[in-house]
This record gives structure tokens, C-alpha cells and sequence, in this order.
């Protein structure tokens, strides 16, 4: 049975994923963490104390987020890794 297309995923994240954005939420968060459920790179959001994926669809092929962070001059710049 495939999964219904109108339902967003009930994503979760693997306990390793869980344990680095713990160890490290400023910076862990701007990066994209493969979903437990459904293996699509989802952001990630603290709800009720436990790192959740945001909200997605597993038939939506998502582009990545280019996160931005402030350079100098107050500007926001891409980051670069």
C-alpha cells in the first residue's frame, strides 16, 4: 500500500540525530536530518523538548534550505560549509 499523498509524514528522528541536536542546537538545527519514517532531509524544530522534522510529505521532492546567518555589517549571507 502506498502512502496517501493528502497525509504530511509522522516523521520522527533517529536517536543519534536526537542526541546531536542536542549536543549542539545552535548550529545542529540550520542542517537538514534524514527523517526515521520516510528518509527525506527534513529541518528540524524543538516541540515539547524532543527535536521533531518539520512538517512534510513524502511524495514532495523538497529543495534544500539555504540557511543564512549573519555576516558582517548586520547583512544575512549564505553559509558556507
Amino acid at each position: 500500500m502506498s502512502p496517501s499523498p493528502l497525509k504530511p509524514c509522522a516523521g520522527s528522528y533517529s536517536s543519534e540525530v536526537q542526541q546531536a541536536l542536542f549536543r549542539d542546537t545552535d548550529r545542529a538545527r540550520w542542517k537538514e536530518h534524514p527523517c526515521q519514517v520516510c528518509g527525506q532531509m527534513v529541518s528540524a524544530q524543538l516541540y515539547k523538548g524532543k527535536w521533531e522534522p518539520d512538517l512534510h510529505w513524502r511524495s514532495v521532492t523538497y529543495a534544500p534550505v539555504k540557511h543564512r546567518v549573519p555576516g558582517r555589517y548586520g547583512r544575512y549571507e549564505p553559509r558556507t560549509e
